[in-house]
């Protein structure tokens, strides 16, 4: 009868698991018939490194850059070339992918947090009910995971493959790391390497792998520990393994690139930290209501005692109370994931030149917020049993608010001109949205609307080269070379005079071509090249007609 019992539940849970995983599917079918979209094409179109190289061009992957925005990820770059290999310029097949790792995510997800709660929770109840609560826990925490909107960005952005693969070869790492340690099996070496393999894998496909040094100790330390036991071989193995680990991140920081994505603080520390604080408070609220969302956020840096500010340092103080005095509860392995894996994005030590939030920088801490959920949810259904269905039917309700937010997201991500349009409705006034959205219309020859929003977008006015820049590149498309080069000429000298980057440069030397006056196009080009940090796509442009110009 007990093992009668427990098929029955397993069965029921497979059920619903296979509706989930279908429902997910029917949700993310429209992302399908999308275009290459934002940095994608910096990697599969307008690139001519990275699209030279064959998968078993091994020493090229680790040791060549293959693009142009300086970074070297070797397992990312090792699936791009192997994709661009199999799908050529077809999107398709690439999102196919994107999809399916986000699915082997999550079922990784699934049994393991199947495995930990069983470890770690219901310990009062009996064998047959740990089994049906604990693989109940798993499946709302995955189900509120995969139907989350915050992961369209990464789920649907071909480029967000790299979060992607850092994610599973992290899991894998922690899985791996989690089952030795429990079992005390140092001996089975073979175990031993393939978690190393895995935890070197999670650096080779994002920086921000880093947060694995950190996590994996703390989170076996609070949860496997036992008194008076030490851990002097634990730590000794630890740092052992971890050494080719700080070789590797030595290495990369002295071939980094001078792109300048990332650069030293330019405020002071104390300000950091409050940005920081504040930046917690955005996630967190993201993520409780993810609406409206978008391709990066306009953020103001400056300090404000705003709600940002308050929701950041409550969840904080909220947070360090679980860790110190309940160390040993799923409410803190919640919070250890939360606060560690989104802690790079804070920004408190280092600053990233580019929009400061992004929806894929939540997709390993937004477990932690969907464990806490689902805890809130078992709490409440504990101390009400009465009410277990009214609790359940919020949860269901939640699950589609968040649905429909993810179904009607997903088209934003079909093309340029429906992302960068999205932002720029959301977001009036934010001068990346308007800037992006005016380019985009531009090259894909909606010249018209490039028209009337290049004269009439009032964050056009400062900084003073923009207007003309978007007017003189119009007017190259227009056929109207002589008049272009007068907008330009204008835009290049401003541009360059303030200190921006030569974007004028390009399209200058753009029309002077059409001119046939090859020197001034070239001085111009050069211009862009050698300039001290590098724009991947301006780059790429301004060497390709260089090229040219020397044929």
């Amino acid at each position: 009868m007990k093992k009668d019992y427990i098929l029955k539940q397993k069965n029921n849970i497979k059920f619903w698991l296979t509706l989930l995983f279908g429902f997910t599917a029917f949700l993310y079918a429209g992302s399908l018939s999308g275009e290459f979209i934002w940095d994608d094409r910096t990697y599969f179109l307008d690139n001519d490194l990275l699209t030279k190289v064959k998968p078993y061009d091994i020493k090229s992957i680790f040791f060549d850059y293959l693009n142009y925005w300086g970074t070297k990820y070797p397992a990312v770059d090792f699936f791009f070339v192997l994709e661009y290999n199999l799908f050529g310029k077809n999107p398709l097949g690439y999102r196919i992918v994107s999809l399916f790792l986000y699915f082997t995510i999550s079922i990784l997800l699934y049994f393991a947090l199947s495995k930990f709660y069983a470890d770690f929770s219901h310990s009062n109840h009996k064998s047959t009910d740990k089994v049906k609560k604990n693989e109940i826990s798993a499946l709302m925490i995955v189900s509120l995971f995969m139907l989350h909107p915050i992961h369209v960005e990464t789920a649907a952005y071909i480029s967000a493959q790299g979060d992607l693969l850092y994610a599973f070869f992290s899991l894998l790492a922690v899985i791996s790391f989690y089952s030795i340690y429990k079992e005390k099996s140092y001996t089975k070496y073979k175990d031993i390497i393939i978690a190393i393999l895995f935890y070197y894998a999670s650096f080779l496909s994002k920086a921000t792998a880093i947060t694995n040094i950190i996590f994996i100790p703390i989170f076996l330390f609070l949860f496997l520990r036992k008194k008076k036991e030490s851990f002097v071989k634990e730590a000794l193995f630890w740092v052992l393994i971890n050494i080719p680990v700080f070789i590797w991140i030595i290495y990369k920081i002295k071939i980094s690139s001078t792109y300048g994505n990332i650069g030293p603080l330019k405020i002071s520390y104390f300000d950091s930290l409050l940005r920081g604080v504040r930046i917690f408070g955005f996630d967190s609220l993201l993520l409780l209501k993810p609406n409206p969302l978008n391709f990066g956020y306009p953020f103001q840096e400056k300090f404000s005692f705003d709600l940002f500010f308050i929701t950041g340092f409550l969840v904080t103080i909220s947070s360090a109370f679980f860790l110190m005095f309940k160390p040993r509860t799923l409410l803190s392995f919640a919070f250890l994931i939360y606060i560690i894996y989104l802690s790079p994005y804070l920004q408190i030590i280092m600053e990233t030149q580019n929009a400061l939030i992004y929806d894929r920088y939540l997709f390993i801490p937004a477990l932690g917020f969907c464990i806490l959920v689902e805890r809130a949810i078992s709490f409440l259904i504990a101390k009400h049993e009465d009410r277990r269905a009214l609790v359940l039917s919020f949860f269901a309700s939640y699950l589609l608010f968040l649905s429909l937010i993810t179904y009607f997201y997903i088209p934003k991500f079909k093309s340029d001109k429906a992302s960068l349009g999205h932002a720029y409705e959301t977001f009036p006034g934010w001068k990346r949205a308007a800037f992006d959205y005016v380019y985009c219309l531009i090259e894909i020859n909606e010249l018209e609307k490039a028209k009337n929003l290049t004269e009439t977008e009032t964050t056009f006015n400062t900084p003073p080269w923009v207007r003309d820049y978007f007017r003189g590149w119009r007017l190259i498309k227009e056929k109207k070379t002589d008049e272009a080069i007068i907008h330009l000429s204008k835009a290049s000298f401003i541009g360059n005079r303030m200190g921006y980057y030569p974007f004028a440069d390009v399209r200058l030397a753009e029309a002077y071509i059409l001119r046939k006056e090859n020197s001034k196009a070239e001085f111009y080009l050069k211009n862009v090249v050698n300039y001290k940090y590098k724009n991947p796509l301006e780059y790429y442009f301004a060497k390709k007609m260089l090229e040219e110009i020397k044929k």
